[in-house]
């Protein structure tokens, strides 16, 4: 451990690698913009009557960056598998990922893209941990697994989507006075329409394939859920 000296002064040196000093003339200073890998700082101490006396402080520094998308953020279960690409460096020692449903995975080897299922509906937080030799990093990412109970359970009063069933045209009314941002899910979670509207808009999705569809309005950083149905 580097002291101030009672009798000389004291000194900060790079061996090898970089940083900066907030001040090399005290012992307990702060180093910052350390460069990667090996870093080696030397503390002296000196006065003119005694021989220079040195201490060696070794820091490994790594820059790890653990980056990830999920696709797609939104599922409706049972369809409920969600895409993962890993897009942390490929020469990390491992990656550790916790699902938020009980299930964790550890890659000693880098995977550029797996899938992985939940078994029920609910918001997981999704994260992975990027390791190196010296150092780590961690992110996270949220999605959200409906179910057809959580869609219709959503508050029917603030928003009125008429003819539903219908062939495919569809008038959606807003009772919030907010501006919605809506987007249109298909049964596999895959966003297909998006836009923007206050008090009424209609859509058009007859060129899509019959079946059930599944809107996601955005009101107010509140967020609801209605099912609509092309017949």
């Amino acid at each position: 451990m580097a002291n101030n000296p009672t009798i000389g002064y004291g000194y900060w040196s790079i061996l090898a690698g970089t940083c900066d000093f907030t001040d090399i003339s005290t012992a307990t200073t702060t180093i910052t913009n350390v460069g990667e890998g090996e870093n080696i700082l030397r503390w002296t101490v000196a006065n003119s009557n005694c021989p220079s006396a040195t201490n060696d402080v070794i820091i490994n520094y790594e820059n790890i960056i653990a980056e990830f998308t999920v696709t797609p953020e939104t599922q409706i279960y049972p369809n409920a598998t969600v895409g993962i690409e890993n897009y942390s460096n490929p020469n990390y020692t491992s990656y550790y990922w916790e699902f938020d449903d009980g299930n964790t995975l550890t890659q000693d080897v880098f995977e550029a893209f797996f899938e992985h299922e939940y078994t029920s509906a609910g918001t997981y937080t999704i994260t992975l941990t990027a390791y190196g030799d010296f150092c780590e990093n961690s992110t996270a990412q949220t999605i959200t697994i409906l179910d057809e109970v959580s869609i219709q359970n959503t508050e029917n009063n603030l928003f009125q989507i008429y003819p539903n069933p219908s062939n495919g045209v569809f008038e959606i009314e807003n009772n919030t006075n907010d501006n919605i941002y809506l987007e249109i899910l298909n049964i596999e979670g895959k966003i297909i329409y998006t836009s923007n509207f206050n008090n009424k808009t209609k859509i058009d999705l007859s060129n899509y394939s019959k079946g059930i569809y599944f809107i996601k309005l955005n009101s107010n950083n509140e967020t609801y859920y209605k099912k609509i149905i092309i017949q």
